[in-house]
């Protein structure tokens, strides 16, 4: 899996679902919320727990099907590993994605 540090992007050739398998571990939140847009359109929005992996599927719109588009997964919120005591992890974190595909 990879981290996001934020928003993240891919680009995919868009099928008739957006698949994705993401977790969470900030230790501030029980519950993240993640949208997920292919280029302009949103496509949804899950709840992600923390420590669980999560898989997330949304349909996706007639107009955007066969194209190469932009997808971007965007948690609500970050945290750093740094400020709750772990002092050689500088880096900023939201979700760790497993995987991301559109069939």
């Amino acid at each position: 899996s990879r981290w996001t540090n934020g928003p993240a992007s891919a680009w995919l050739r868009l099928g008739a679902k957006l698949e994705a398998t993401l977790m969470h571990v900030n230790p501030t939140a029980e519950r993240i919320p993640v949208s997920f847009r292919a280029d302009d359109t949103t496509l949804g929005a899950i709840q992600l727990e923390r420590g669980k992996w999560t898989d997330a599927s949304f349909e996706v719109p007639q107009h955007l099907r066969g194209h190469v588009a932009r997808v971007t997964i965007t948690p609500e919120r970050t945290w750093s590993p740094a400020e709750h005591g772990i002092k050689d992890d500088l880096r900023t974190l939201g979700v760790s994605v497993r995987k991301i595909a559109s069939p």
